[in-house]
């Protein structure tokens, strides 16, 4: 467990550093380019009122102006950092994914209500596959793992027949809650032949969006269930207050009162009972 889990950390931090790094240095080009204008902008002003008669203005040649059009890039990366800033702020569950370890395709991938738009969406399906992928048939029935990374926390567990289930949410949201609603979850995948769709689909079809969403058409009941799991105040930004674990536990006696069985937790060998930190 520990090779695969330590392999997968590494892969995932060492995409994230080298976003990192590129972003970087579009900022330090952009940067440049904009003290090179300031720059030709003060000679000018120092040519004007020293009476020089070798007055042409600010340079405009191409290199400015290629670099005029670097900058305006770099305007357009700063308005994506907000808007990645804005979703990473909002607390709550997030987004949904399963997938078949033998296959490694993807058959139920989306974000919840409260997270549709997110412009993380592409990197949350691209680390539940690298999960996917690393962790193979390693991860049994009903055992609790997560990876914690920058984008929030994947919790995943699998079924009796090879099939992997994750939720992501934000850092803070309850262990104890993300794996009772994939509990509640994952049966409902029993009502229909995952084996016999993944072995018969075209490769073409495998690939299309409707598949990899929602190929079984079970969005509505996961979003059911996802409802018992929404708490007051999620899909707003992270506060300290969200750390009020005995809010959690005064959350968990509503929902048994609530009478929400499926949610509670069944009995599971010791030995699968743990969490494994990815």
């Amino acid at each position: 467990m520990e090779d695969w889990s330590t392999e997968l950390s590494h892969q995932i931090e060492a995409s994230l550093l080298k976003r990192t790094r590129a972003r970087r240095k579009k900022v330090e080009e952009a940067d440049n380019a904009t003290k090179e204008r300031f720059d030709n902008l003060e000679d000018w002003l120092e040519s004007a009122f020293t009476g020089s008669t070798n007055i042409r203005g600010p340079r405009e040649d191409t290199a400015t102006l290629n670099k005029s059009d670097t900058y305006d890039e770099e305007e357009e990366d700063d308005d994506a950092d907000l808007e990645d800033q804005f979703w990473l702020s909002k607390k709550g569950l997030k987004f949904f994914a399963a997938g078949d370890f033998a296959s490694r395709l993807v058959f139920a991938s989306f974000l919840f209500p409260k997270f549709e738009g997110d412009t993380h969406y592409t990197r949350y399906i691209g680390t539940f596959k690298d999960v996917l992928r690393v962790a193979g048939g390693r991860v049994k029935p009903r055992t609790r793992h997560k990876l914690t990374f920058g984008l929030g926390t994947l919790w995943f567990s699998a079924d009796q027949d090879g099939h992997m289930f994750a939720v992501l949410s934000s850092n803070e949201y309850p262990q104890a809650f993300a794996f009772r609603f994939l509990w509640e979850t994952i049966p409902l995948f029993d009502t229909v032949n995952i084996a016999s769709a993944v072995r018969e689909v075209s490769h073409e079809v495998a690939q299309e969006d409707y598949f990899k969403a929602d190929a079984f058409g079970l969005r509505p009941l996961i979003m059911d269930a996802y409802k018992t799991y929404v708490r007051e105040g999620d899909g707003n930004a992270f506060d300290t207050k969200d750390l009020d674990f005995e809010r959690d536990f005064e959350y968990e006696e509503e929902l048994e009162e609530a009478g929400h069985e499926l949610a509670q937790d069944e009995p599971v060998e010791p030995s699968t009972y743990d969490d494994h930190d990815v």
